[in-house]
Order: structure tokens, then C-alpha cells, then sequence
């Protein structure tokens, strides 16, 4: 299981438990950052909860309508939660984590 915190500026610390060797993806590319699209968003699964201040946890995250799928090489997700990290009204990152 691998949880994450995402912090404002929406990098990635990882506190990984039981991580396999191919979830390093992220780690081998030095960080993760999610792409702020023009519209202010950030999309899909991982943004879901970041960009309407909602929490979720869902079987089969496949199937949720904000999913596009997983980077090539990524271990399947079979369960998801995403939780934002909320201070004063505003949204100050997100804490998800999974199950392969």
C-alpha cells in the first residue's frame, strides 16, 4: 500500500508501505508534479479530489467517470481513496492511497 500527501505546490511525498519495485516510477523521475491545466484543474483520478474539495474511495477506480488510465509500467490499482487536505475553506493538497 502506498500513501501520499500532496503538499500546495503538489509534490509528491511518498510513505510507502510494502511498495513494490515497480511503483519507483515516480521516485526514479526525482518527483511528481500534477500539470495545472489552463482551466485551473488538474484532472483525472489522482485530481478528482483536488479539484472539487471531495473525498472518495472506490472499487475498480478504472471505472470512475474522472479516470484515464495508468502510466505505462504502473502496477494495477484495484481500490482508491483520495482524501483533501482542507484548512480554512481553501484546499491545501490531497492524501490518497491504493491498493495493487
Amino acid at each position: 500500500m502506498l500513501l501520499m500527501l500532496i503538499l500546495p505546490i503538489m509534490i509528491v511525498l511518498e510513505i510507502s508501505f510494502l511498495m513494490t519495485e515497480s511503483c519507483q516510477m515516480y521516485t526514479d523521475r526525482g518527483e511528481a508534479r500534477f500539470q495545472i491545466r489552463k482551466d485551473g484543474t488538474y484532472g483525472g483520478l489522482l485530481g478528482y479530489s483536488l479539484d472539487t474539495g471531495e473525498s472518495f474511495y472506490i472499487h475498480n477506480p478504472e471505472v470512475h467517470p474522472a479516470a484515464h488510465g495508468l502510466p505505462e509500467g504502473h502496477v494495477p490499482v484495484s481500490q482508491f481513496l483520495s482524501v483533501p487536505v482542507m484548512y480554512d475553506g481553501e484546499i491545501l493538497g490531497q492524501i490518497r492511497t491504493w491498493k495493487s
